[in-house]
This record gives C-alpha cells, sequence and structure tokens, in this order.
C-alpha cells in the first residue's frame, strides 16, 4: 500500500512506486480532468509549477500537489477524515490539490492558501460539484 506521498513519505509497494510516481500520477490525472474542460494543459519540470494551462489568451501556471489517501487521527481526538498536503515553499498561480483514491481534485489560488507547511482539506470537500466549482474559479479568474 502506498503512504501519503504528500507528506513526503516514501511508499511502502514493492512496485518501487515512491512519491515522485504519485506525483507524477496526480498531474497527469490533473491534465486529464483539465482537458476534459477543454483547456489546453501541458506537464512541465519547472521549479514553480507542474502544469501550464491555457486559459483564453492566458498562460497559467499550476502546482500539482497529490495524496494517496486520507489522514485520520485517534478516535478519541474526534477529527474527521482529512488529506494533507505540503505547501510549504510560496508559488504563484494555482495549486491543484489531488486526492488520488478518490479520483477528485480541487483547485485553489496561492493567495487563498495561508497554511505555513501543511494544508489540510476534509475528505468531505472532495466532491464533483466542488471539483466543478473550484476548475469554473480557475477558468474565470
Amino acid at each position: 500500500m502506498l503512504a501519503c506521498a504528500c507528506q513526503g513519505q516514501t511508499a511502502g509497494s514493492t512496485l518501487g512506486q515512491g512519491a515522485s510516481t504519485t506525483g507524477r500520477a496526480g498531474e497527469y490525472f490533473a491534465a486529464y480532468v483539465l482537458e476534459s474542460y477543454g483547456v489546453e494543459t501541458h506537464r512541465v519540470d519547472t521549479q514553480y509549477s507542474d502544469l501550464w494551462c491555457r486559459v483564453g489568451e492566458d498562460v497559467r501556471a499550476v502546482e500539482v500537489k497529490t495524496c494517496t489517501k486520507f489522514s485520520t487521527a485517534p478516535e478519541y481526538r474526534k477529527v474527521s477524515p482529512h488529506y494533507r498536503f505540503n505547501v510549504k515553499s510560496r508559488k504563484h498561480g494555482w495549486y491543484c490539490l489531488v486526492a488520488l483514491d478518490i479520483e477528485r481534485l480541487l483547485f485553489r489560488s496561492v493567495d487563498e492558501v495561508t497554511a505555513a507547511a501543511t494544508l489540510q482539506i476534509q475528505a468531505s470537500e472532495f466532491t464533483l460539484d466542488n471539483q466543478r466549482m473550484t476548475i469554473e474559479r480557475f477558468l474565470e479568474s
């Protein structure tokens, strides 16, 4: 089973899948979803972005963060299941937060992300409606 690559843990799989493989899978999944919305999308290897997306006449930089499963806390803490994304380096543009286990994603403007190192999002937020709404907001910005 894979560990949550967004926290920099290595995978426990015998297939040799680590954080970079999981991250790349998230990037291709995000590109697939965006292309289904008619967005010309290119996967790139730059320091500050994973995808370049043509929206109208603009090119938007997207940093993809991927988790393979949600986290839970001990039952006594009464914490809802959530996904944790490493956002410690400040970027420009947009984050695409991918919950790979359920094949859902959410977009957040870098300006919206105030977490210093780890962004936690409730698992219940990863719905098709929220996915659609955040993609539309990304396209309209």
